[in-house]
């Protein structure tokens, strides 16, 4: 370094002839990096879109769920929560039930 503010003209070269050495370097090591960071992010890509992931996978689960799927079909075709306590099943087999006499009455309307 101290060389450097003697003679800056004398180091130049030297300098000049590394950084390109350095230049080439990064350039070979390059594509191989960034395979590296395309995986790294690639698996790390759902945890870092939000700090609240966790919650958001939960509130998902919950909401989409057989019985919370059920229930609301149920509400959008006006039937009320069934009273025997058989569960979802139930309410699904009930459902198509419904949604097949539903049909017939439309086809029997259309004829």
């Amino acid at each position: 370094v101290e060389l450097l503010h003697r003679w800056p003209a004398a180091g130049v070269g030297v300098l000049r002839r590394r950084m390109l050495q350095k230049g080439k370097e990064w350039e070979e090591l390059q594509p191989g990096l960034a395979r590296t960071w395309v995986e790294t992010y690639d698996k790390g890509r759902d945890k870092a879109l939000d700090h609240r992931s966790f919650y958001f996978k939960q509130s998902d689960k919950r909401h989409f769920s057989g019985k919370q799927l059920t229930l609301e079909m149920r509400q959008s075709l006006g039937v009320g929560p069934s009273t025997d306590g058989t569960g979802a099943a139930t309410a699904v087999r009930e459902l198509s039930s419904e949604a097949e006499a539903a049909a017939r009455e439309a086809a029997a309307k259309a004829e």
